[in-house]
This record gives C-alpha cells, structure tokens and sequence, in this order.
C-alpha cells in the first residue's frame, strides 16, 4: 500500500491517505508536497541586500538609515525593508510595527537582545515578518523576568508575533524565557533552515494557526509543551513537519497539535515528563500494581481522571490524526509515546519508544502499513478501537497487553464510543510481542489474514496469548500467514472454525522454563517453524500455511514431542484453555480510551 501526501484545502491540513481512509463530506485534493503552498519560496530565502544597519547599544541604538525609530532601549521597525541587527541590548526590545500589507526581513548578525521584563523581539503589526540569521553568528533573544503588560496585548514569549513569521538562516539563534515560552506566534509560524537552542519555562514553540518545518536543527528544553499548535478553529492548530533534526525535553508534550500532526521525515529525540521511569502506576482487580494481571474498575476511575487533568507527558501528540511517513524517532515518555484522540497513520520510519504507559494509542484507528517500529518499554504496547498492521517490522515489550482493540473510552467490555466492535487485524508485517499480560488482545475481533507474528504471552493464567472478544460477537480467526503464541494455559484460545487456514493448540502437562525450544515439523522431519521462549510456558498456538487438515505434526518442545492430528480447521490437543475474550478493562482485555 502507498500512501499519498494530501492537502485538504478547506482545512489548510495535510495528512496522509489512501483511499479507504477517506473520511465523508472531506475534499481531498492529492498533491506532492512541493505543491502543498504551505513554504513559500520567500520562505526559503536567506539572502539579504538593500538593508538598513541597525547598531545597538543600551541607550545609544542607532540606524544608518530611514525606516527605524529608538527610544531609550526599544528599537522600532516602522517601514517595510530588510533590517540588519547587530550588538547588544541588556535590557531592550526590538519592535515591528508596520501596515499589515508589509512584509519585513531582520536579519541578526551576532545580536543579542534581552528583556528584563517583556518580549526581545515584539511583532506588533505586519504582513509576515522573517526573522533570519546570518552565517556563521551567534545570536541571542532572551526575557529574563515576569512579564509585565506594555499594551493590550499578553505578551508571554521571548519572541512574540501577532503575524505570520519565519525563521531560517545560517546561524545559531539562541531562545531564553524564564517564565514565558520561548517563541511564541500567533499566526503560522515557520522555520525553513537555521539552528535553534531555545529554553522556556513554558512552551519552546507556540503557535495558534500553524507550526510548519522544512528543515533546521533545533533544541528545545521546556518547562511545559516543546512545541504546541492550539486553535479552537476548525482545521487550524495542525503542525507539519518536512524534515530536520529535533532535540526536545520537556515536561509536559514534545509535540502537539489540536489539529493534525503530520511528519514527513526527520530526526526527533524527545524525552516527555522525565521518560517512562515516572509513569503512571497501573493497580490490579485487588488494589496492587498491575503488571499483566486483573484491572481494577476503581483503577480505571482514578486513571480517567489522571488523563482528563491538565498534565499530559506525551512525545508525539494530536487532537485528531497522527500521519508519519518517515523518519527517526527516539521517544522516552512518562505517558503514551504517541497519542492521537483520533487516529494514527504510519507509513514508514524507524522508532524506538521506552514508555510509561502506551507506546502507540489512538482512540480510533492505529494503521501500520511499514516502518521498524521497536516498543522496548510500555503498560501496553499499541492501542486503539481498530488496529490494522498490514506491514513493516514491529517489536513489543508490554507490562500489559502487547496489542489492545478496544473501545474509545473508559469502561466494560471496551464500551467506548466506538459504534462499531474494536479489530485487531494483521495483513502483513513482521510482529514480535513479549507480554505479561494479553499478547494479542480484542475486545472484537481478532483476525490474522498474514504476515509473521510471534507472541511470548503471560506467565499467569489470568492472560491469555491471544485474547478475543467472541463473547460480544468478536471473531477469532487465522486466513493467512504465519503465527505462533505460547504462553500460560488458563486462559489460553485458539482460532475459531469459521477461519481459513488451520491451526492447532497444543497445551502441555507440565511448565516450560525460558529458553526452551519449539520445533514444528511435518511427519516425515520437515521443519516448519522453530521458536525459542523468552519466558516459561504451557500452552502454544501455532498456524502457517504449510498445515494441512489430515496430516500429523510433531511438536517437539526441548526433549519432549508430542503428535498432532490436524482433524479440523483448528484441532485443540491437551487440557486447560478455551476462556479467552472476557473483554473487560486491562488484563481482562479493555483499558482506557479518550485520553487527552
């Protein structure tokens, strides 16, 4: 499956589509993202000619020609031109205050400006402003207080905008606030090249209409979001990042948008809420933490609301679609690494996520169709009402369940705000799960139509390797590629008889340590799998395509072999299992949904 770049053009958003995800009463006009109009050749531009030098010094700025007013320590731009900044304010503020149809260039040569008690730079009034480094400079914009009102205006950033603004160049810009955000825009904010070191107590980026990256290395360490793109107006607030290098710590989000949050390539290291080591604490049916067992309904409560406050610790997060074409990602989140309260896409790119709580979650739909995508730490590992992993390689370790369909909200049985039942569907891609609770589990159906999935499920029978919600009218089915999922008996299922392909369940009489081997052959020694467990257990579920109804199999587990007689589309040898799919909050199949 290829996926396009789209713009929607009532919206200005761009997302990633293919045609079943077309979404109803949306125009969708197909274009590659050169054609997007969201950077402008002006964007891109960082040369600079016909400008007037302004020289600053506290008490004693001066221009060397017509456009610029000083009083004391504010420097004002009054006419539209190209403004080249050099020298030091201590205390000062540079101001842009020209006819909204102006566009202004400043370009800083080794500047440094700081506010002891407001904005560096302050964009009053213009067209679009660009704010641009020379190369080879060091440059700095700093506010190094409270914020104290100068107008109507609440100016709350080291660089505060009214109006459209870029920033690119060839130099460094240092960003510095104490108590406000870093930059703050509350038009569209673009960065097109430069590099960037910011440092806010609050956001590192701000934005109302849109964030929008083409390229720049940028460094953000923040008291609050990394970046954040907020506007309650439909389709703004969405971010769209081309590419780039990006180094963000902060404290609450990495990078979130209340609109769409599209990536199209790029490097991101982001560590949200100190990383997953101060994640949420997850409490069992009994009251104790919960590692992949019965979840308490009162734990759920107090989870929902957790998530419904106003902190959230997430690396990559949107209102309503995540779409990731490409790129690197290093996400250590004390809450989900990626989360979207509507769906997440991903095409392509490489991931490694450490977790507090969910690796991937979506209240709608989570599609994989490539990538490598390496959960090494989480609650549970990717969530959402539907799930389809159709390609790409996907590796998870969950104290929980591995995979989880459930319904978009808190409750029972996943009785979220989904309509329809959750899936969990497998079409193609490569899956490793290692899970002390649930290895796959749907709270409707579970369905495997391909690809090579391998599950170390619980070691307590209180989880099953694949857990379904047949119970509700939930499907359990295999129709194509290749599993195996071994783990403990109690709750152990197995493919239902209206699949496709066979499969066999085999639980054994005695416990498996770790490390032991399985072997699947046919009769005549013909080895069809071989699987070493990564933990102890009693129960395996094997299916590929090369089983055939009426032939024997040798399942041979370390020394021991035991014979199989494939006598219907799915042959069950052994005692214990069958008690999957009771569909309820965490080990039981369910967990929360809608979370901000």
């Amino acid at each position: 499956m290829v996926y396009s770049v789209v713009w929607m053009k009532e919206s200005n958003s761009v997302w990633l589509t293919e045609p079943s995800f077309h979404l109803k009463d949306e125009t969708i006009a197909q274009a590659s993202s050169s054609d997007l109009n969201l950077f402008s050749n002006r964007d891109y531009r960082t040369d600079y000619s016909d400008y007037v030098t302004v020289t600053l010094s506290d008490g004693g700025s001066a221009a060397d020609g017509a456009g610029v007013s000083v009083s004391g320590s504010t420097v004002t731009i009054t006419q539209e031109g190209t403004y080249l900044l050099t020298g030091t304010l201590s205390d000062g503020q540079i101001q842009v205050s020209v006819p909204d149809t102006d566009k202004v260039q400043l370009v800083l040569d080794n500047a440094s400006i700081t506010s002891q008690n407001s904005a560096a730079l302050y964009i009053l009034e213009a067209d679009k402003v660009f704010l641009t480094t020379a190369a080879g400079t060091e440059n700095l914009l700093a506010s190094a207080g409270e914020y104290v009102a100068i107008d109507e205006n609440n100016i709350d950033g080291a660089v505060f905008s009214k109006t459209d603004l870029t920033m690119n160049g060839e130099g460094l810009l240092t960003v510095t606030s104490q108590t406000g955000h870093g930059v703050v825009c509350k038009d569209d904010l673009k960065i097109t090249s430069g590099s960037y070191d910011i440092t806010a107590a609050r956001d590192g980026l701000s934005a109302n209409d849109s964030i929008r990256i083409a390229a720049g290395d940028i460094s953000i360490q923040s008291g609050s979001d990394g970046m954040e793109a907020s506007s309650d107006k439909e389709g703004e607030g969405y971010i769209y990042i081309l590419s780039g290098t990006f180094d963000i710590t902060c404290e609450n989000d990495g990078i979130q948008a209340s609109s769409d949050l599209s990536i199209v390539n790029g490097s991101f290291a982001i560590t949200a809420g100190g990383g997953q080591v101060n994640g949420p604490e997850h409490m069992d049916f009994w009251g104790m933490p919960n590692f992949g067992g019965f979840a308490s309904e009162n734990a759920w409560e107090e989870a929902e609301e957790d998530y419904t406050g106003s902190d959230s610790h997430k690396g990559l997060k949107s209102d309503t679609r995540i779409a990731i074409l490409g790129g690197s990602f290093r996400l250590d989140t004390a809450d989900d690494a990626l989360h979207s309260n509507g769906e997440i896409l991903i095409s392509d790119g490489t991931f490694h996520i450490t977790s507090g709580d969910d690796g991937i979650h979506a209240d709608v739909n989570v599609t994989v169709d490539g990538g490598v995508i390496e959960i090494a730490q989480s609650y549970e590992g990717i969530e959402g009402h539907e799930i389809l992993i159709s390609g790409g390689e996907i590796s998870i370790v969950s104290e929980d369940d591995g995979f989880n369909a459930c319904g978009g909200g808190f409750g029972w049985y996943g009785g979220g705000s989904g309509s329809s039942l959750p899936q969990l569907r497998f079409t193609g891609g490569t899956v490793t799960v290692n899970a002390a609770g649930d290895g796959l589990d749907s709270n409707g159906d579970l369905i495997v139509d391909g690809g090579l999935i391998v599950v170390d499920g619980p070691t307590n029978s209180s989880n099953g390797a694949l857990d379904s919600g047949t119970e509700s009218g939930g499907k359990l089915q295999v129709n194509g590629g290749t599993l195996i999922a071994i783990g403990a008996s109690g709750m152990a299922e197995t493919f239902g008889s209206t699949s496709a392909q066979n499969s066999m369940r085999v639980n054994l009489s005695s416990t498996q340590a770790a490390g032991t081997q399985i072997t699947i052959a046919a009769e005549d020694g013909t080895v069809l799998f071989t699987h070493t467990s990564a933990k102890t257990f009693n129960s395996i579920v094997f299916s590929s395509p090369d089983l055939v109804q009426g032939e024997t199999y040798q399942v041979t587990v370390g020394s021991e072999t035991t014979t199989v007689t494939l006598n219907s589309v799915s042959t069950s040898t052994g005692s214990g299992g069958g008690m999957g799919g009771m569909g309820g909050p965490g080990g039981m199949g369910g967990g929360p949904g809608g979370r901000p």
